[in-house]
């Protein structure tokens, strides 16, 4: 009787193994596309209510979050056809994804946006309708149609 094949896993071992661990490291990539405002003295900036302002320094994007975390946009996304990271990466996409669909709306970054969208999101096709209203009379194969038919 033949010995039993067992068949090891090879290749470069998983970044993450818990969810909760890469839904830290999504965060944390989120919260550096942010700093605090300051003033010309150079103290941060406050509200009417004494909370800090900040302004988004860097824009979200797959590419951005999955340098953050550690591998290239093409590994996030193979992540996310595991089970157990489907949620977490599907999350961190809709923000991205309402974020980038934020910036239609805005002069400076619409044609950045609409690329991401079209490459990085479903159901953002751009697609055109093309309509031919040209009749062709005479053409070549009607002539030859008319010969055999006269034979």
């Amino acid at each position: 009787m033949p010995d039993i094949i067992k068949w090891e896993r090879v290749g470069r071992p998983s970044i993450y193994d818990d969810p909760k661990e890469m839904q830290k490291d999504i965060q944390e990539y989120f919260d550096s596309c942010w700093q605090y405002k300051f003033n010309k003295d150079g103290e941060v900036v406050v509200d009417e209510y004494g909370n800090p302002i900040c302004t988004q320094t860097k824009p979200y994007t797959m590419s951005g979050l999955a340098r953050a975390i550690g591998m290239d946009r093409r590994t996030l996304l193979n992540y996310e056809k595991k089970d157990k990271f489907f949620p977490t990466i599907q999350e961190a996409r809709k923000k991205i994804e309402e974020y980038v669909e934020s910036r239609l709306y805005d002069r400076d970054g619409n044609r950045g946006a609409i690329f991401n969208l079209q490459n990085n999101f479903k159901g953002w096709e751009d697609k055109k309708k093309v309509e031919n209203e040209h009749e062709f009379k005479n053409s070549p194969a009607d002539e030859l149609l008319k010969s055999i038919d006269e034979l």
